[in-house]
């Protein structure tokens, strides 16, 4: 922890951050601004088929980045230990200003570049949160889940994946139904959460150029729909074109055939203003 206090000593101290967004040549620089199990890596991957666009993945982890190596296979099954070992040795748990400006520059033969940033990867560090408070003249695509309870089951079911026979948060092939009981204080507490970090976040990129998109109007059937593919061209002010991925949905079915204990949830959120996401 020491350590960790030392480097954030090291890197530039907000309010004297170098912030270069407002070049009018080269890429464009982007957000994907989104939180955990919203389908932010399908969006990642269809903004990626454009030839015009690149789009690096959670680089505040160490993915996608400049840093392109892989942990031990030891390590690589198990999410927690290679999040830990890609954030620690891509130096983005230490340097995260420094990750971002470097990816800004990774590919400066396309039009727009960007990457994806978690609302509780700009909560954790004051670093973030002042870089991109002090940002201009960058565009933020900001992908939310209007249903937060199902994006909670569908995080619960990610961080018990391998007991459930799943060994990736993202899949080309639907796997086999299962689910899951919820525990209705943790689930709240996580919509309540959720719904702030959206709230600030929003807050700190109000001043910026941003596109809305829903995750439950933006899947087609083989990547982006056609509604929201013209809206990203018009936003990128890029030629109309497909936006295409290869994953699928992991939890496609309706929540009560997801939750073991759905009769226990109605009975408690219908007494909440969440009572509708359980006819979802």
């Amino acid at each position: 922890m020491q350590l960790l206090k030392f480097f954030m000593v090291a890197e530039p101290q907000p309010g004297t951050l170098p912030i270069k967004m407002h070049k009018t040549t080269g890429p464009k620089p982007f957000i994907l601004l989104s939180s955990q199990r919203t389908g932010s890596a399908f969006l990642e991957q269809c903004l990626n088929s454009n030839k015009e666009i690149h789009c690096s993945g959670e680089i505040l982890l160490g993915y996608g980045g400049t840093y392109n190596k892989l942990p031990p296979k030891l390590f690589y099954k198990h999410r927690r230990f290679r999040t830990l070992w890609q954030a620690l040795f891509s130096g983005a748990a230490f340097f995260p200003i420094k990750s971002i400006e470097n990816t800004w520059k990774i590919n400066p033969d396309v039009k727009h570049i960007g990457f994806r940033l978690m609302y509780n990867q700009i909560k954790r560090d004051f670093r973030v949160k002042e870089y991109i408070k002090n940002l201009n003249n960058v565009n933020i695509i900001h992908l939310q889940r209007k249903n937060i309870l199902k994006q909670f089951v569908s995080l619960k079911l990610m961080h018990n994946q391998s007991k459930y026979g799943r060994h990736s948060a993202h899949v080309t092939k639907r796997p086999p139904l299962v689910s899951i009981k919820i525990n209705h204080k943790e689930a709240i507490k996580y919509i309540e959460t959720t719904l702030l970090q959206r709230k600030n976040s929003l807050k700190l990129v109000n001043h910026l150029n941003i596109l809305s998109i829903n995750y439950e109007d933006m899947i087609g059937s083989k990547g982006l729909n056609n509604d929201i593919s013209n809206k990203i061209s018009s936003f990128f002010k890029i030629n109309d074109q497909s936006y295409v991925s290869n994953q699928v949905k992991m939890n496609s079915s309706n929540l009560k055939n997801l939750i073991t204990n759905y009769d226990e949830l109605v009975e408690v959120f219908k007494k909440t203003s969440y009572a509708e996401w359980l006819n979802d």
